[in-house]
């Protein structure tokens, strides 16, 4: 072997980037897309770091070296969402990671640290350059490690080694597999690290790319930082770079960047953006850092280069598919676990798919339903507002602002597709027929899941499942899931009978008052109580009141090791906090995330939000609140009521009494199914602790990791062996959770790297509870806000039940996500809280403490 500072070694290994040669036959295959693209940029004059590629024929002579058979790049591609496929993936990246490098690579790499690396003052990027026949997709690369600050070649080769697994890991191969690739392959692309502080990307598009920018150019600024570890895109926003001059006052992100690009900063990107466009055409996007240089102009680098600012349309939908988050029980920045996410899939597509069913409606295709992307579910909103088009008295307007999450302009152009197709008029009568009839049996339905749950829950609690045999462990986990999934059936037909019954209030009201708005029906019926939100701020309200008169209860919830009731010292407080966790101990901020422990087990953000409470001074109760609810609702029915005739107030006030019904129906189901929740969390931490027992190397709730249906499956098999795809799990957990969040709802994809322009300063969304507010903003980032006062408004991604207690101090609601049948709707109607839902970007444009209306 050569020696490590061999010059010509490293020469024949590496190439460096501006000397490479860049043939289109067969120079993207040979050095990867991203080095390609970077190469015929740098050779237009774009200020491209300085940097080195490791061809891909290396990485397949190390391939063929350590895998074994049939664990090659296409046989995984073959297996992609197999079980099979699961188990040959984690084993093929743990061979990887384990074989020692190539010689020639190590004393390549070794002789240009040596040579020029050694003199970057911040050290070195590792980056994937993945190559392919055919075209190929950006989203495949989002899975594979970059790696960035490398300062010594011993971490400059395991960089690549590491770069190299990735490749293998399942998430990377069904993105191949997605995309259509057959057998691609990867260079690694050996950069000089740049000043990240001021990090953006610019682009202008047209087509079908246009609602995410438009014909003028748009910058996007950073939002957030992010662990600098990993060479990851962070989170930006787009804004036109014209807004804000002619005397407008610009966005905050925008006016900082601008200062940053002065003097003639902003002339350089805009002539790399023309550069590069005659090279990707347009519709590009560039990420770029800046360089600040002392009493000079700024230096730009140019990081990476993409064709579109879109990914590939998701599976399933198409270029004008509107797809949404499911975020039912709350979104959390990092995605949920592979076992949450899988019981949810099913619980969702299984409540949707029961309920068309009762109106005798279906799917045209039920897999295009719901779509995994970036480890987070989507719903496929046309799909869903299509099947539903012959449902009497129910507009897509109504259907959309119910789901929730979908802004106004994408509201308006499902609307007018399906609206442009009209009803089946012969269908209408069968439909309500079927309705009708399953609504009937609901009663009987919850009674029935009532009694099942109670019985499985009491042969639980007392019992330690590790000491059954697999088989029974397996069979406990299925019936849990069982139930869980009927827990959501019910309530997704309640909640449709719901939607309906106050559908026919409106449309009775309107025949008299055309101008009734469109929550009447909602608004008639508000108040009543009974459901598990308003139960949740009531018995708040009045753990607050004892808590104020026991001091030393009120001085220790701020203690972060106060977990339990009964590290609360000896008197009222301890007691009253006590009873409302035996009342409500299966409730927990994002309750459909499986791995959060619930409020029995670790009451931390409980002590955390009656601290916010008491600090806020609440006065008011939530039996208080809900009189003015209903007091209003009350108001509101004599004020329609004149309008009727005596058949139509009679028919007007049976309406409203069935709908009360179904919201205290409804608040049984919400008991249920937190219930069977935490019956499902019980049978899974207990399987974790089985695996941790049969294999110490496993990491704490690696169990969570792994789908329902695997973990039912090994166990059944006697050979639980998951310790290597666990492994693989929380690399791929952690690759996703340094990615920023997509967008909640968007048309066709994600945006790379931004989201959508909110072209007004005025955001708009969903009303689910009338009344005006005015306050300060509160953001909500985590759990629980950092500070809160009477007549805050609450800025959340999603406002579920555990939040309900903070109306009790709140002011109003603006929530990114969320629709007419909320839970989070439905605290703010029934405790007379105003409340607007689905408001895109509302976290990234509204600033703490600045006061909205």
């Amino acid at each position: 072997m050569a020696e490590p500072g061999d010059i010509t070694l490293h020469q024949d290994v590496l190439e460096r980037l501006d000397e490479t040669s860049l043939k289109r036959r067969d120079g993207e295959r040979r050095i990867g897309r991203k080095a390609y693209v970077l190469g015929r940029l740098l050779k237009n004059g774009a200020p491209v770091p300085p940097a080195w590629v490791l061809p891909a024929h290396w990485f397949e002579h190390f391939v063929e070296r350590c895998l074994p058979r049939k664990h090659d790049l296409k046989s995984l591609i073959r297996l992609s969402g197999t079980q099979a496929g699961d188990e040959r993936c984690a084993r093929a990246y743990e061979e990887m990671l384990a074989e020692p490098m190539i010689d020639e690579v190590v004393a390549a790499i070794e002789g240009l640290f040596e040579a020029e690396l050694s003199g970057f003052e911040r050290g070195v990027a590792v980056r994937p350059s993945l190559a392919a026949s055919g075209r190929l997709s950006g989203a495949a690369m989002r899975h594979l490690h970059s790696l960035v600050g490398l300062r010594d070649a011993a971490a400059i080769v395991e960089a690549v080694r590491r770069v190299w697994a990735s490749s293998v890991l399942s998430s990377a191969v069904a993105a191949y597999a997605e995309a259509g690739l057959r057998s691609p392959t990867m260079a690694v692309l050996i950069q000089k690290s740049v000043p990240t502080d001021d990090v953006g990307l610019l682009t202008r598009t047209t087509g079908p790319s246009k609602p995410i920018a438009g014909e003028d150019w748009h910058l996007g600024v950073l939002i957030d930082e992010r662990d600098d570890r990993r060479w990851r895109r962070r989170p930006q926003i787009l804004f036109p770079m014209g807004v804000g001059k002619g005397g407008q006052e610009p966005p905050e992100q925008l006016a900082r960047m601008r200062d940053a690009l002065e003097p003639k900063g902003a002339e350089l990107l805009l002539e790399l953006g023309r550069q590069g466009e005659k090279e990707l055409g347009e519709g590009a996007v560039f990420h770029f850092s800046l360089e600040h240089v002392p009493d000079g102009d700024p230096i730009v680098h140019l990081l990476n280069a993409d064709e579109s600012p879109r990914w590939q349309s998701l599976r399933g939908g198409t270029a004008s598919t509107t797809w949404t988050e499911i975020t039912i029980g709350g979104r959390s920045p990092e995605p949920p676990t592979r076992l949450t996410q899988s019981v949810v899939d099913r619980v969702v597509s299984g409540a949707v798919l029961s309920v068309l069913a009762s109106f005798r409606c279906e799917l045209a295709d039920p897999k295009s339903l719901i779509c995994r992307w970036s480890g987070r579910s989507y719903l496929n909103v046309d799909a869903l507002v299509e099947a539903a088009r012959d449902v009497p008295l129910l507009e897509p307007e109504d259907l959309l602002a119910a789901i929730g999450g979908v802004g106004e302009e994408h509201l308006r152009e499902i609307a007018g597709r399906v609206a442009a197709r009209g009803k089946s008029a012969w269908r209408t009568p069968f439909i309500s027929a079927t309705a009708f009839t399953e609504q009937l049996n609901l009663e009987a339905d919850i009674r029935g899941l009532e009694r099942a749950i109670e019985r499985d829950a009491h042969g639980l609690d007392d019992m330690d499942l590790t000491l059954l045999p697999g088989d029974a462990m397996a069979t406990t986990l299925t019936s849990g899931q069982a139930l869980l999934e009927r827990s959501a059936e019910l309530w997704a037909k309640c909640a449709a009978g719901e939607l309906a019954h106050t559908l026919a209030i409106r449309t009775l009201i309107r025949r008299h008052v055309p101008d009734a708005p469109p929550m009447t029906g909602f608004m008639l019926t508000r108040g009543q109580g009974g459901q598990l939100s308003t139960n949740l701020a009531a018995a708040a309200g009045r753990t607050l009141e004892t808590l104020r008169d026991d001091p030393a209860a009120v001085a220790r919830l701020s203690d972060p090791n106060c977990r339990m009731p009964s590290h609360l010292p000896d008197g009222w407080g301890r007691g009253a906090v006590g009873q409302f966790l035996a009342r409500f101990g299966d409730v927990c901020f994002a309750p459909f995330e499986l791995s959060m422990p619930r409020w029995r087990e670790d009451a931390r953000d409980v002590m955390r939000m009656f601290e916010l409470l008491l600090q806020a001074d609440v006065r008011e109760t939530g039996d208080a609140l809900q009189s003015h609810a209903r007091t209003a609702a009350d108001t509101e029915l004599a004020r329609y009521e004149p309008e009727l005739g005596v058949v139509e107030r009679r028919l007007l006030r049976t309406l409203v009494d069935r709908t009360k019904d179904l919201l205290r129906r409804r608040h049984t189901i919400d008991r249920l199914l937190f219930r069977s929740l935490g019956l499902m969390r019980h049978v899974v931490v207990d399987i974790d602790r089985r695996l941790r027992r049969l294999d110490p190397t496993i990491s704490s709730k690696g169990a969570f990791h792994c789908s329902a249906a695997r973990l039912a499956k090994s166990f059944k098999s006697g050979r639980p062996e998951l310790a290597r795809v666990i492994r693989m799990r929380d690399v791929e957990r952690e690759q996703h959770a340094a990615e920023p969040a997509p967008p909640i709802s968007f048309v066709s994809s994600p945006p790379r790297g931004g989201i959508p322009v909110v072209p007004s300063a005025t955001l708009a969304g969903v009303g689910v509870s009338a009344g005006v507010a005015e306050g300060r903003v509160r953001l909500v980032h985590g759990v629980l806000p950092d500070a809160l006062a009477r007549g805050d408004i609450l800025v959340v991604t999603t406002f579920d039940s555990a939040l309900s207690p903070l109306c009790l101090a709140a002011g109003g609601i603006i929530s990114e996500a969320g629709g007419t049948l909320s839970l989070g709707a439905e605290a703010a109607r029934e405790l007379a809280i105003p409340a607007v839902m689905s408001v895109a970007g509302a976290s990234l444009h509204l600033r703490d403490g600045e006061r909205v209306r």
